[in-house]
């Protein structure tokens, strides 16, 4: 799936989802450029938010959550990936989240953690992953 950035209006994105989020760079605004299109790792809803995971300007060794909102979809096709929607306990409430991705990430739910923790399995995966999605949207144009 390829994206386009369509704004980064940040003022609306505090608004909306606060200051502290991962998508903020130090100075208070995000790492992307309107106009530009971003190959979609994984899309992951939760919480009434949707999440589209991508490597932004900072080019940062794995994809970075960013909200559906700034982006308009380009082109919808990909690489198989899979759907999970999965529940779980948390805080003593439970929680819903879908993950559309590749298959290691759609049926695990800590693999974006264990990702950017530099785990070793899961560096590799996406490494892989990252080549086989690339490769494809370069043969799609």
């Amino acid at each position: 799936m390829l994206v386009r950035c369509t704004t980064i209006d940040v003022r609306t994105l505090e608004a909306r989802h606060g200051t502290g989020s991962l998508w903020f760079s130090q100075a208070g605004s995000v790492a992307l450029r309107p106009g530009k299109s971003y190959l979609v790792f994984a899309v992951v809803v939760h919480g009434g938010t949707t999440l589209v995971y991508l490597i932004d300007e900072d080019e940062t060794a794995y994809p970075v959550p960013y909200p559906a909102e700034l982006f308009a979809v380009v082109d919808p096709r990909g690489p198989e990936f899979a759907c999970v929607f999965d529940q779980y306990e948390q805080s003593g409430k439970t929680e819903l989240e879908v993950r559309f991705s590749f298959v290691e990430w759609a049926k695990d739910r800590l693999f974006y953690e264990r990702l950017i923790d530099g785990e070793t399995e899961a560096v590799e995966v996406f490494s892989r992953r990252r080549i086989e999605l690339e490769t494809y949207e370069a043969r799609s144009r």
